[in-house]
C-alpha cells in the first residue's frame, strides 16, 4: 500500500456511535469477568512499584535504579531495550542508573512496565491460529508507532508508548473469560471483514476488548486518561479533549502495525490511515511514510522487551 493510499479516509473501525454514550459505564459482563478471574487481573507487583516510584515527584534516579536492580531479569531486559537499535544511543549503556539519566525516569518506567507485561501476554492462548506472541508483537509495534507519532503531534511520547503496550490488554481478560465466544468472533470477522471487530465482540460477547481493557486499567489504578483511551482506542469519537487525540494516535498506530505485518487479528482496513485523524494530529503523508520506514525496528524490540 502506498503512503498516499495509506492516508485515504478510513471508516472500517469508526462506526457511527451515540456521542452521549458514557465511556465510564462498563457492561455488567466485564465486571463479572473481573470478579471471576481476579488472579488474571492482577498487575505484576514490580510494575506497580515502578509506576509508584516514577510517579512520585520526590523520587530520584537512584530510587528507580534500586527498584529495578532488585529484579535481575527486569534489569537485563531494560538494558537490552535501552541498547537496542530503536533508541540508537551512541554508546553502550551498562547500568540502570545511566539508563535513567540518559532516557529519563518516564522512559525507563515505560520500558520496565512493558517488560513486566510479557508474562501476561505469553500466558494467553486461544487456538492453533491465535498465538499470544502476535498480541505481544502488535502491542510493541503500536507502542513504538505511537512514540514516533507523538513527537510530530506534540504529545507525551512515553504516554503514547505505554498506551500502545496497554491498548489490547483487555484481550487477556476477554479470552480467559469467554474463550469459545471469542473464537466465534474471530470466525465471524473472517466472514464479515467489513464489520468492525468491536461490533462483533459486543454482539457475541456483550463487550469488546476495549471495555475489558478499560476495566483492567481501572482495577490497576492507572490514571483516568489511560483508562479512557484504552477503552476507546478503536473509537476515538467517543472521547473528547486530549484523550481523543491519544486514542487517534492508537488508531493510526494499529493501522501502521498491520501495514508491516504486525496487525494481530484485525488487518488494516482497505482505506488505510484515517485522514480525519492525521489532519487532527497534524500528520502529513511524509510523516506517515517516515514512520513506516522506522517501524520494522520495533519488531526486533518486541523480542527484546519480551525476553
Amino acid at each position: 500500500m502506498t503512503t498516499q493510499t495509506c492516508l485515504n479516509y478510513w471508516t472500517a473501525f469508526t462506526p457511527m456511535l451515540d456521542k452521549t454514550t458514557d465511556i465510564d459505564a462498563l457492561p455488567p459482563i466485564v465486571e463479572e469477568a473481573l470478579s471471576r478471574l481476579n488472579s488474571i487481573a492482577t498487575l505484576p507487583e514490580v510494575a506497580q512499584e515502578v509506576m509508584r516510584v516514577a510517579d512520585d515527584p520526590e523520587s530520584t534516579a537512584d530510587d528507580l535504579k534500586r527498584l529495578i536492580s532488585s529484579d535481575a531479569v527486569l534489569t537485563a531486559r531494560v538494558l537490552k531495550v535501552v541498547n537496542s537499535s530503536f533508541y540508537g544511543l551512541p554508546g553502550e549503556v551498562d547500568s540502570i542508573h545511566q539508563a535513567v539519566v540518559i532516557l529519563g525516569m518516564n522512559a525507563v518506567r515505560s520500558i520496565a512496565v512493558a517488560s513486566s507485561f510479557g508474562k501476561i501476554f505469553r500466558n494467553t492462548q486461544v487456538n492453533d491460529t491465535f498465538d499470544a506472541r502476535d498480541i505481544w508483537q502488535n502491542a510493541t509495534v503500536v507502542a513504538c508507532a505511537g512514540k514516533l507519532i507523538s513527537s510530530r503531534a506534540r504529545l507525551d511520547d512515553e504516554l503514547c508508548f505505554l498506551l500502545g503496550m496497554l491498548h489490547d490488554i483487555g484481550l487477556v481478560l476477554e479470552v480467559q473469560f469467554a474463550r469459545d465466544e471469542f473464537i466465534r468472533v474471530i470466525e465471524r470477522h473472517k466472514e464479515q471483514p467489513d464489520t468492525p471487530f468491536v461490533q462483533i465482540e459486543r454482539e457475541l460477547i456483550g463487550a469488546s476488548h476495549q471495555e475489558f481493557g478499560q476495566a483492567l486499567c481501572r482495577k490497576w489504578q492507572f490514571p483516568e486518561m489511560i483508562q479512557r483511551v484504552v477503552g476507546a482506542h478503536h473509537e476515538p469519537e467517543r472521547l473528547d479533549g486530549e484523550a481523543r487525540r491519544y486514542a487517534m494516535v492508537l488508531a493510526i498506530s494499529d493501522v501502521l502495525a498491520s501495514e508491516i505485518g504486525a496487525g494481530f487479528l484485525i488487518p488494516a482496513p482497505e482505506g488505510g490511515v484515517p485522514r480525519a485523524y492525521t489532519e487532527d494530529l497534524g500528520l502529513s503523508a511524509d510523516d506517515i511514510g517516515e514512520i513506516l520506514k522506522e517501524l520494522p525496528e520495533a519488531l526486533e524490540l518486541a523480542s527484546v522487551i519480551g525476553g
